[in-house]
């Protein structure tokens, strides 16, 4: 089986993390949220298979380097809605202790 490349999962995690967030703040109701990370996993193993497809890689492989990505991407939205809270102020600003 051929090695996964972290370059690519790199690239679908940061994507797939910016239209999560996109996706969850614009279009989505609350009920459906819910189910948004098994969406996430699921289009981001068809969006690694199809781009490895397309460059003429193992399809296996893609759908690992998707599935890997989407985990990430999910884990990156996480954190970001732990930490921001933490970090900025009620008028958007970055917090200062003094």
């Amino acid at each position: 089986m051929p090695q996964l490349d972290s370059a690519i999962i790199a690239l679908l995690g940061s994507v797939i993390s910016g239209l999560t967030q996109l996706v969850k703040g614009v279009l989505l109701s609350e009920d459906a949220k819910r189910y948004l990370p098994l969406g996430v996993v699921f289009l981001s193993a068809v969006v690694g298979t199809l781009l490895a497809l397309y460059m003429g890689r193992d399809p296996v492989t893609g759908v690992f380097e998707g599935t890997v990505a989407g985990l990430t991407a999910l884990g990156l939205y996480a954190t970001g809605k732990s930490v921001v809270p933490q970090a900025v102020n009620t008028d958007g600003w970055l917090k200062r202790n003094q």
